[in-house]
């Protein structure tokens, strides 16, 4: 996983590279730990992103996690999700990753 675009108090996070041999909630994990680095860390304020329609699973995932849709078009969906939902969202997301 990568952070770029990083200007204005925001970037964009992708190349999520997990293969099949991924321990469980690995994606959530790592998700999680991008967060923690960026917000908390690097005292970013928030992140935008955007994941292919056809991609369900992802855009099921971040949906999940917290991030909020702003649009869409005809290839992406677009979100952001910022840190001040992140410390919010924080222990729900602690309480998973506590569970693996």
């Amino acid at each position: 996983m990568r952070l770029y675009n990083i200007a204005d108090g925001v970037f964009t996070w992708g190349s999520w590279m997990l293969d099949s041999n991924k321990p469980p909630k690995a994606a959530f994990e790592s998700a999680y730990l991008v967060y923690v680095i960026a917000f908390e860390q690097l005292g970013i304020g928030g992140a935008r992103f955007d994941v292919r329609k056809e991609n369900r699973n992802t855009l099921a995932f971040h949906r999940r996690f917290g991030a909020t849709q702003t649009h869409a078009d005809d290839q992406d969906v677009f979100f952001v999700y910022t840190a001040e939902k992140f410390a919010a969202d924080r222990p729900l997301h602690s309480a998973v990753l506590a569970g693996l």
